[in-house]
């Protein structure tokens, strides 16, 4: 999350929030919470907002566009549903997440 507040205070209009640990789980995010509870590092979303200024505004906003990801360190379907065999592709699982 570090990365996205730097992203954030770097773009105008941009700010950032992040829900963390069992906050995920009260807020009615359980199946986040509840894939990452275990990990070493607690789960978290982190959103950023865009909000245009009216500096920045050239034209009227007609529409609201979200871009939603996801970032899994490691595959989460379990060590037992693979044979030792099928373990090592997983690493790819993470695609952008890890830093």
């Amino acid at each position: 999350s570090n990365e996205c507040k730097k992203v954030a205070a770097a773009l105008p209009g941009v700010s950032f929030h992040e829900i963390v640990g069992d906050e995920l789980r009260d807020l009615g995010y359980g199946g986040l919470y509840g894939v990452g509870k275990a990990a070493t590092c607690p789960p978290r979303l982190v959103i950023l907002t865009y909000e245009p200024t009216l500096e920045s505004a050239t034209a009227t906003v007609t529409e609201t566009v979200a871009l939603v990801g996801k970032g899994i360190v490691y595959d989460t379907g379990g060590l037992s549903l693979k044979s030792k065999d099928g373990m090592p592709g997983m690493k790819h699982d993470m695609g952008g997440a890890a830093g």
